[in-house]
């Protein structure tokens, strides 16, 4: 006699391959501020987080298009790009008083020499 589902569906953002939801609990378990990194093949963009129960609060975000600003014509999405968005972003952190932080790339893994 069947008790119930043999199989259980993923969560929809899951499914979707947008949310890693172990990897977020136990980010969000830690209590401290988050650089969420996020890329695109045309542009990057980083930003500072704070957790809260009724949402997160962005602090800090830089993001390639402001590149513009310091006179960067080249491309938003590669690496030297990527480079400079993370230096605007740490050099935002700094003037604002932030130290530390955790770094929450998504689904995307970290490799050496990559953006």
């Amino acid at each position: 006699m069947a008790k119930g589902p043999i199989y259980r569906v993923p969560l929809k953002r899951r499914r979707e391959g947008k949310t890693d939801y172990y990897k977020r609990r136990e980010l969000l378990k830690s209590n401290s501020l988050r650089v969420i990194i996020r890329k695109s093949t045309k542009h990057m963009r980083v930003q500072f987080v704070e957790a809260h129960p009724n949402g997160d609060t962005t602090l800090i975000s830089a993001s390639s298009i402001q590149l513009s600003e310091f006179n960067w014509t080249l491309s938003g999405g590669n690496i030297p790009a990527a480079y400079l968005t993370g230096y605007l972003a740490g050099i935002k952190a700094k003037k604002s008083g932030i130290t530390n932080a955790i770094l929450d790339m998504g689904l995307h893994r970290n490799t050496k020499g990559g953006r």
